[in-house]
């Protein structure tokens, strides 16, 4: 069974997540802090997915210590953005995602981008 880690504060978009993880037979486990984030230190996911517009999140930091923390192999951090925000994209990258998506294509292909991680 896959494992997520979603750190998505939007609630909306986190009920896609929940039935894009439920379609797939994931199990979703939710934080909307970095604080809660780093709780669940001991929990080892297969992806680690944010929204990288998140404030309480923080994205940037958060995928430093998720690197430097787990140190596991085949363990993916994923991210979406505005399909605009190519700066944030690169710095995504940069910092340690292995992944970026724009919104919308995240929002309509959820199940297929989270099974094949």
């Amino acid at each position: 069974m896959v494992r997520i880690i979603s750190a998505v504060e939007d609630l909306f978009f986190l009920v896609k997540i929940q039935a894009a993880a439920k379609q797939i037979g994931a199990e979703l486990t939710t934080v909307s802090t970095a604080e809660a984030l780093r709780a669940k230190g001991e929990v080892r996911p297969d992806i680690f997915l944010f929204d990288l517009n998140g404030v309480a999140t923080k994205p940037l930091e958060s995928v430093a210590w998720i690197r430097e923390q787990t140190q596991l192999s085949g363990v993916k951090v994923i991210g979406y953005i505005s399909h605009v925000q190519t700066e944030l994209k690169s710095k995504a990258l940069e910092a340690g995602f292995d992944a970026v998506y724009a919104r919308s294509v995240f929002s309509t292909k959820a199940a297929e981008i989270l099974a094949g991680c």
